[in-house]
């Protein structure tokens, strides 16, 4: 799929256990994030996945930037995951 019709911001979407996943190369103009994303992942069962603290302030910069409902909803469940 690509992000907001661009195509240098292209990503895959999976299922596992019914959560969608999103899988990406790094984006230009993300790259402070997807560094971040890289230099403090969290570890489970030999798999990387990104840290919560990293997710949620890419998802604030998200929301400001596209002001997008999904990044809206992410941002509630972590609050609501982290309270």
């Amino acid at each position: 799929m690509t992000f907001h019709k661009d195509p240098n911001q292209k990503f895959y979407k999976i299922k596992i256990d019914n959560i969608e996943v999103d899988m990406a190369a790094l984006w230009p103009g993300q790259e402070h994030f997807f560094n971040k994303i890289h230099a403090n992942p969290i570890l489970i069962e030999g798999f990387k996945f990104a840290n919560l603290e990293v997710v949620k302030e890419w998802k604030m910069e998200m929301v400001k930037k596209y002001n997008r409902l999904k990044d809206k909803e992410y941002l509630e469940k972590i609050n609501s995951f982290q309270s």
